[in-house]
């Protein structure tokens, strides 16, 4: 009967359209991590397997149907409800009667929220590490305009095409820790194009989704066993070092007053720094402010690393001028979650993407290592270690700057 059961579906998917090839995809605008034009290429992505796209037929996600025709905001709503009880209860809930799933970055997207929600299960299951299954309030607020330069470089893609666009923020609790695709604090804009009657997501854009979700070919989808087996390497890695010896008249780094900085700026960035803004990337900026801060602040800076320069302002030049050998600012490089403290800092970049190494997108300071809470801008908000997944993942703790 399950035999059955499953080749009814396959012949149900193949007939609709849910394995054809991925048509072209709306393209993000900017790469957010560097600011640079992001130029349009065919989508030549073969079709996926029907496993990699359902998972297990035997152990099928629950599927979301609308009881009526959604308007855009009532899809917007709907689509962030089951994306957080999928979240919160720790299962999956298939959104494609709103997701067009023919789209790469949306076929992405439902992978890393299966992921997601994998991964936070198997820790909360073994014991691995904190995982909050708390429902937290949220209201998203729809806005006309985004409060960014985004629509001047998407305009042009709107007068050739049917889709609408609607613009919105997340607004949730002060302090509090919410999923990624929330993206609190954070402008967000969502692509819509009516479907068969129904309006359908395209895309949904904010800040971290280019480099999760549309910037990378397929994630694959790992089985069970194997995300275990890498989830217990992950959390059983060796104690933080011993500290450096240090040299004569230097400054020494408080991870105390980096974590008070970062707690204090994380939801709303300091006036008196300049900001790039999420359509950017603003993540190495604000790190780089709360390690600042852990050297007292004031003239805490060196030639090559202060505001404006690249060490400051972009992920990779920050480690690498961090972790070298110059006399400036040093750093003791850490092999895993189990080495931090707060105050340490973490850079990641999404794990699908090999081909091109040393090209971290994101940054992140450790503020609380029992419930593992990370602070980051683009987006302004807080998060969970355990939320990271499909993630390369390097780790440093500053220790101290030379006078």
């Amino acid at each position: 009967m399950k035999k059955m059961f499953a080749l009814l579906l396959i012949s149900v998917i193949l007939l609709t359209g849910g394995t054809g090839a991925a048509a072209a995809d709306t393209v993000l605008p900017v790469d957010v991590s560097i600011g640079l034009p992001l130029k349009k290429s065919p989508d030549l992505r073969p079709p996926e397997p029907l496993s990699e796209i359902i998972g297990d037929l035997d152990v099928l996600p629950r599927k979301y149907l609308p009881e009526k025709n959604l308007t855009i905001q009532e899809t917007v709503e709907a689509f962030f409800e089951q994306q957080y009880n999928s979240y919160l209860e720790l299962k999956y809930t298939n959104v494609d009667s709103i997701v067009n799933m023919k789209k790469h970055g949306n076929k992405n997207m439902v992978k890393w929220l299966r992921m997601t929600v994998m991964r936070r299960k198997l820790i909360l299951e073994n014991d691995l590490g904190y995982v909050s299954t708390e429902r937290l309030p949220y209201k998203i607020v729809f806005n006309e305009e985004p409060t960014d330069n985004r629509m001047g470089l998407w305009r042009d893609y709107l007068s050739k095409t049917n889709e609408t666009v609607v613009h919105f923020y997340i607004s949730g609790k002060k302090g509090e820790v919410y999923p990624p695709f929330m993206a609190v604090n954070s402008q967000h804009s969502m692509f819509f194009k009516r479907i068969d009657g129904v309006w359908k997501i395209q895309m949904h854009y904010f800040p971290g989704s280019s480099r999760t979700f549309s910037d990378i070919g397929p994630i694959p989808m790992p089985t069970e066993g194997k995300m275990l087996s890498d989830l217990k390497k992950e959390f059983t890695g060796v104690k933080s070092p011993k500290p450096p010896e240090l040299p004569d008249d230097v400054r020494q780094y408080d991870p105390k007053k980096a974590v008070r900085y970062a707690m204090m700026f994380t939801e709303k960035p300091n006036s008196q720094f300049y900001r790039l803004g999420d359509w950017i990337g603003d993540c190495m900026n604000f790190v780089s402010q709360c390690v600042w801060a852990g050297f007292d602040g004031g003239d805490s800076m060196t030639t090559n690393w202060r505001v404006g320069t690249a060490a400051w302002a972009n992920v990779n030049n920050f480690w690498h001028y961090i972790t070298g050998s110059h006399g400036g600012l040093h750093g003791q490089q850490l092999s895993g979650i189990n080495a931090l403290r707060p105050g340490d800092i973490i850079q990641s970049r999404t794990a699908s993407v090999r081909s091109e190494p040393q090209r971290y997108r994101h940054v992140y300071i450790l503020v609380d290592d029992e419930k593992l809470i990370l602070a980051q801008n683009t987006p302004s908000a807080f998060v969970y270690y355990s939320d990271l997944s499909n993630r390369d993942l390097r780790f440093v703790r500053p220790t101290y700057m030379k006078r």
